[in-house]
Formats: C-alpha cells, structure tokens, sequence
C-alpha cells in the first residue's frame, strides 16, 4: 500500500518520503513521516502517532495485537523484530470484585515472544498499567490490567505462540520440537515444550 519515493536531490540527502495509493505525501510539513528509512537503507523502521491514523490501522491490520495499538515496529538486528505496543481502553475492571477503575498506580512493561514474521523471531514489548481498585470493601488496593486475547498474567510469550508450540509438542514430543521450533524463529526448550503441552485444553 506504501511506496518510497525520492528525488534525486533527496536521494542525495537520505531523504526518502511514504507516497500512499492515493498519493498522500508526507513530509516534516505535516508531520514527522510515519514510515522512514534508514540512511544505509537495510533497516525499515515503523512509527505512528495520532496524526498518523490510518498508518496505525494499516499497522494493526498486518500485525494485529488483540486490544492493543502498536506504536512502533523496529527491527532488532537481522533475525528480530521488537514491536512496541499499548492497551487500547482507559479503564480496567478490578479482577476481584469487577469495579471499573480509571486511577493509573503505575506502567511497566511486558516482554512478550511471539509468532515469527518473515523468519525473524517476534518480542511484544507492551506498556502496561497498575489500577487503583476503589472500592473499599474490596480486598485488593491495586490490580494488573489483564489482556486475556494476548497473553496469560505472568506469562512470557503470547497466548497464539504457546498453542502453536504446543501442538508441536502434541506432534512430535519435547525435544525433537524444541529443535524444530528453533528452526523456525520460536526458540523454545523441551521442558517448555512439555509444560505448555499439559497446559493445553483436552480435546
């Protein structure tokens, strides 16, 4: 949908502007460009901000995060890819007594393994928020907000990368899938492999 074109003076310059379909030009007039690329032209990097909304859809369409907006996709090396990325709702319900919360304790981030893309190993570093839960007669002071379509509380790897390896472990048993998965860009061990092969619903 995005085509890179450039000058020949802007070629020069290292400057390369995001041309859409509809020949929308971006360029530092309008806003920083949502789509740049490096001077030595090896690396893509990937970012967006309010201005920027249809790049953003554009972004969550092809890397969808459940209940989440991407803020930048930056590739970490030749064989990684991180993807920064955000809750969409402002407000949480307690998991205890289910009150909803607006009150923002605290962020911290999760680092989350994902589905490879392209043959590079996938890391979801999300932003995530500790709530005030205001209801007195309730026992927890604050919570966690919780993406069940994403990941599990605690877990390190998205909840799609966990089914996939385990029914590699269904297939082949944990060490030969801890190979295969390797292979793959799902670096994973065989007693991971086992641990998420118990986890998984009987059929």
């Amino acid at each position: 949908e995005l085509e890179l074109r450039t000058s020949r003076s802007g070629a020069e310059a290292g400057n390369y502007w995001p041309i859409d379909r509809w020949g929308m030009r971006w360029s530092p007039k309008t806003g920083s460009p949502a789509l740049c690329v490096d001077h030595a032209g090896t690396a893509l990097t990937f970012g967006v901000s309010d201005r920027h909304a249809y790049l953003a859809r554009r972004m969550n369409k092809f890397w969808p995060v459940p209940d989440c907006r991407i803020e930048q996709i930056t590739p970490d090396g030749p064989i990684h890819l991180r993807i920064a990325a955000r809750s969409l709702l402002r407000a949480r319900h307690c998991p205890d007594c289910g009150r909803m919360s607006r009150a923002v304790h605290s962020r911290y981030k999760r680092h989350l393994a994902d589905l490879p893309s392209l043959g590079r190993s996938v890391s979801v570093h999300l932003w995530v928020r500790r709530f005030y839960c205001r209801n007195i007669g309730c026992a927890r002071q604050t919570f966690v907000e919780r993406l069940p379509k994403l990941a599990t509380p605690f877990a390190r790897r998205t909840c799609r990368l966990a089914v996939a390896q385990g029914q590699a472990g269904l297939a082949l048993g944990g060490e030969a899938s801890a190979r295969l998965l390797c292979g793959l860009s799902m670096p994973v061990s065989a007693d991971t492999v086992l641990r998420l092969v118990k986890a998984m619903p009987l059929p």
